[in-house]
């Protein structure tokens, strides 16, 4: 209020009350000012006015009576001279004010600033008892003036930013004027807390001796347990009913005072600089939990510019390295450390913690073995930082130096330090040291079981995790939150829903079931045991109304993962109307449901909405999910102005964009790619290898393959099931078939993909017995055969007309392998029929199918009825495939099936519906390869640049 005040004043000393605006004649207006500016009236013939008496007597007016002389009334004046007049009346009020709660508050500062009251009660004169004091005097002040109504309330409104004004000043004098707005609320906090509690001492009902308490604990006493001193509260309770003048237009009058106990003085001093270290620390730990760099730093600099003793310098010290380790800047963390004079054993942890959670493992493990040279002998703390540290070297060796030096510390039984340790081994993959250390614990508390379920899981041990967790059932240790959540995972993998169930009824007896996280992990773990049916029933039982994006990203995720795109997409734009906030796991969920359904428009709308998300979105796994959705929409260009636009690109990236137009028959873009990938110093992985030896396959580009598998053993990749798998099909697929064998026959431990790869090479090549024998081979290792392998023995019963064969291993399906026959292995029954010339029995075969027929199944009759020359069955099968889904693929087949049998008429018609109904055959191409370069071209083809 007093700027605005000032900045009024200040425009009207500038209008110097010209005439030409405000024609008021001076001589009138000092008459009509007179009443409302006595303060600035020539002053009567007495004697100087005393302040001090003034300040300390009770209110009084200082407008004059209403029969005096000199008192005028005022002007009658209308329009604009009214309101000027009005505004000089009421801002001489407000000066008036001002002035008096200037000379109030000046009174007030120089009692808290005069060292006598420090030497009376032998006070030590700090920032907190200077302002305690101050705080007690503005309660002495504000209480009285609240007694003299609304001018009273006035008056200490003025006084109170009169205090704040003081207050900011001192705090900046303490060298902290980064840490004004921290320490001014803290400040007001203090302030408000102190006067409500004075004012509720006073009230009638509170204790005899609440005020003396009160007072006392706020400002004489540092530690609340000494008594308080009688001087001090004789003083307070005389003060208490100290009366302070007022400006007002009041009439009321008295002469009574009440003379201070302390000499009256203007004097200020400068703040004194021994502080209290408490509020550094506390502004220090504030920093460290906000990750505030800049506080830290000013912190920092004060402590330079002060004097602390030693102890002090040390403590703040350690917590000085904390708050810069927290912050991220480990540089100063060190230096601070560099430079303490004197150490102890939190200023190791200090170091060793933030070596560790700033990613300076090795030099997390030096100051550990630095402390130890300085004879320093760590504790429970320090040992269960250090084995932080070691999994971050990932080194079970010095792991094993630190679990010797806790059993030489006699610190093997302790709880915290032991979970630590178990906790490191079952990090390192020594699964088994973590259960020994598990076992030699005298007593397991609910975070050691955690840590040995978590451990179980971890290391892929999903039913020793689940026995662990009914072990700690029966020991009636309680399970946790983190229980639920690791035991969750583990049956997930396990894909047991009747041990989900179990976990479900133990986290709804315990009411965690609706907990978020405990909510989510169950969601997940039915979802990965494939039951979305009770994953659903979690999802709508908890968390329909939910806030928080977790569980419904679980429920959308587990929708995507088991090829529900439907359901996925309807519970994301179900997420979206409830204003849900979608992260990066969400939009990653989604477009591999886009992914898997292909529906193009949606994933143009959900990745518009990505681009209005903002730079929060814009991750590199967010753009990887868009590019594969686009890719299996088969929206290549898309892809590729996708993938150009991305400023940041990791191998997933380029394996996607491979993979893309791998899929989509490009194969030599692919290659391309690959290639392009390569010189940007990329390093293929597995994934990236499966889909550039898949389009060596499709190329039929044998050379090409020959280099990827040198490439595949010189990045160690060559024993990996994956790129083996791929490697088998590669050289079958163009035409070697015993280098495919040499492959096979190297793969230790073959598993049901590397089997099945192998089975479809002999099949490819016409091979059906060696085929069949491989499977009876598969089958007595004792390797489950699953969908594709079997497909694959039907394959090649059906390319070796072994009919008795394939209806036998068709018929056994269900009942000896547990498989439900597809619409494929249903079409190379058909294909295997029709290859020996049984139409009717392929036809019989359809029309007994359990299932609708496909496409596939009447295409395969199709190529069947044209190699016999089945006119008749062929428009049967034709009209069936145009029905489902017409292409100039069928018509073409069709066509060729007439033409074949010699009704060529009938044949070239069927061309022209074709070419009526926009359908065009599309030109068969062949691909050379000449010094490492594929080169594709089609039949008359005079494109190319090396045509002759």
């Amino acid at each position: 209020m007093l700027p605005r005040w000032s900045r009024a004043l200040g425009s009207l000393k500038n209008l110097k009350y010209r005439n030409d605006v405000c024609p008021i004649p001076r001589q009138t207006y000092s008459m009509a000012t007179a009443a409302a500016a006595a303060d600035v009236s020539p002053p009567p013939p007495k004697s100087p006015v005393n302040l001090d008496k003034l300040f300390w007597s009770k209110p009084c007016s200082l407008a004059l009576p209403a029969d005096s002389p000199h008192r005028m009334d005022e002007p009658n004046y209308e329009g604009f001279k009214r309101i000027i007049l009005k505004l000089m009346l009421f801002y001489s009020k407000q000066s008036k004010s001002i002035r008096g709660a200037n000379v109030i508050y000046r009174r007030v500062v120089s009692q808290v600033d005069k060292p006598l009251i420090y030497d009376v009660f032998n006070l030590e004169k700090t920032f907190k008892m200077t302002f305690s004091l101050l705080v007690l005097h503005m309660w002495f002040c504000l209480r009285r003036l609240k007694e003299e109504g609304k001018e009273g309330v006035e008056l200490g409104q003025y006084l109170y930013e009169l205090y704040n004004h003081d207050v900011e000043l001192r705090v900046s004098k303490a060298g902290v004027n980064l840490l004004l707005s921290k320490w001014m609320k803290e400040l007001e906090r203090i302030f408000y807390g102190n006067i409500v509690a004075y004012d509720a001492a006073m009230l009638p009902e509170a204790k005899k001796d609440e005020l003396q308490n009160v007072i006392w604990r706020n400002v004489f006493c540092d530690d609340g347990t000494s008594k308080p001193d009688d001087a001090a509260l004789r003083a307070v309770q005389s003060r208490s009913s100290t009366t302070v003048t007022i400006p007002s237009q009041s009439t009321r009058k008295t002469n009574s005072t009440i003379k201070t106990k302390f000499p009256i003085s203007t004097e200020v001093n400068e703040p004194d600089k021994n502080y209290q270290i408490q509020p550094l620390i506390d502004l220090l730990r504030d920093s460290a939990s906000k990750g505030s760099l800049r506080q830290s730093k000013t912190v920092h600099g004060f402590v330079l510019k002060s004097s602390f003793s030693d102890k002090e310098l040390l403590i703040l010290s350690n917590h000085l390295a904390n708050a810069y380790s927290k912050c991220s800047y480990f540089d100063g963390a060190c230096k601070v450390f560099d430079k303490m004079s004197q150490r102890n054993i939190f200023s190791w942890t200090v170091m060793i913690v933030g070596s560790t959670e700033n990613g300076f493992f090795v030099d997390g493990f030096n100051f550990f073995c630095q402390m130890i040279n300085d004879g320093m002998r760590p504790d429970s703390f320090a040992l269960s930082a250090i084995t932080q540290t070691c999994i971050g070297l990932d080194c079970v060796e010095l792991g094993k130096l630190v679990h010797a030096q806790i059993v030489v510390g006699g610190l093997a039984s302790h709880t915290v330090v032991v979970t630590s340790l178990l906790n490191m081994y079952a990090k390192l993959g020594r699964i088994e040291d973590s259960y020994k250390v598990f076992e030699t614990m005298t007593e397991h508390t609910d975070v050691s079981w955690n840590a040995i379920i978590s451990g179980f899981t971890l290391n892929g041990f999903h039913s020793e995790a689940f026995d662990h967790f009914l072990r700690m059932k029966n020991e009636e240790i309680l399970p946790n939150m983190y229980t639920l959540i690791s035991v969750s995972k583990a049956v997930g993998q396990l894909g047991d829903v009747d041990k989900g169930k179990e976990v479900e009824s133990l986290a709804s007896e315990l009411g965690m079931e609706s907990n978020v996280q405990v909510g989510t992990a169950l969601i997940d773990m039915y979802s990965k045991c494939g039951s979305l049916r009770d994953a659903r029933a979690v999802f709508d039982s908890n968390f329909t109304n939910c806030g928080v994006n977790m569980p419904w990203n679980a429920m959308i995720s587990g929708y995507s993962q088991n090829e529900c795109s439907q359901e996925a997409l309807e519970l994301y734009v179900r997420m979206c109307q409830n204003d849900i906030k979608s992260d990066v796991y969400t939009y990653c969920s989604v477009f591999n449901a886009i992914a898997s359904s292909k529906y193009l428009q949606f994933g143009n709308q959900v990745h518009s909405m990505v681009l209005k998300s903002g730079s929060d979105m814009m991750v590199i796994s967010v753009y990887n999910a868009i590019v594969d959705a686009y890719a299996k929409c088969g929206a290549l260009v898309d892809v590729r102005k996708i993938f150009d636009r991305m400023e940041e690109r990791n191998i997933v990236s380029w394996t996607t964009l491979v993979t893309a137009h791998s899929q989509c028959s490009q194969w030599e873009e692919a290659l391309a790619i690959f290639s392009q990938m390569r010189k940007e110093g990329f390093i293929p992985n597995q994934f990236t290898f499966s889909s550039v030896l898949g389009s060596c396959s499709g190329l039929c580009f044998l050379e090409y393959g020959q280099q990827v598998h040198g490439l595949i053993c010189k990045v160690g990749l060559d024993s990996d099931k994956c790129i083996e798998s791929a490697l088998v099909d590669m050289y079958a697929k163009c035409g070697s078939i015993s280098e495919a064998e040499k492959v096979f026959e190297k793969i230790i431990n073959p598993d049901t993909v590397s089997w099945t790869a192998m089975i479809s090479s002999y099949a490819q090549h016409g091979l059906s017995e060696n085929a069949l024998q491989l499977f009876s081979r598969m089958e007595q290792l004792g390797i489950k055969a699953n969908a594709v392998t079997l497909l694959c023995v039907l394959f090649a019963c059906s390319h070796g007309g072994l009919v008795e064969n394939g209806l036998h291993y068709f018929q056994v399906m269900e009942e000896n392998y547990g498989l439900v026959p597809e619409t494929e292995h249903y079409a190379c029954i058909v294909d295997l029929f029709g290859r020996v010339g049984r139409l009717d029995d392929a036809m019989e075969f359809i029309r007994k199918m359990p299932i609708e027929p496909s496409e596939i199944v009447w295409q395969t009759l199709l190529g069947a009825c044209r190699v016999h020359g089945n006119i008749e069955l062929g428009k049967i099968a034709a009209r069936k495939v145009l029905s489902i889904r017409p292409d100039s693929a069928t018509y073409v087949l069709l066509s060729n099936t007439y033409i074949e049998s010699g009704s060529l008429e009938d044949g070239h018609t069927l061309r022209e519906v074709m070419k009526e109904q926009g359908f065009r055959k599309e030109p068969g191409c062949s691909w050379i390869s000449v010094n490492g370069r594929v080169h594709k071209f089609y039949a008359g083809d005079q494109n190319h640049p090396q045509k002759r």
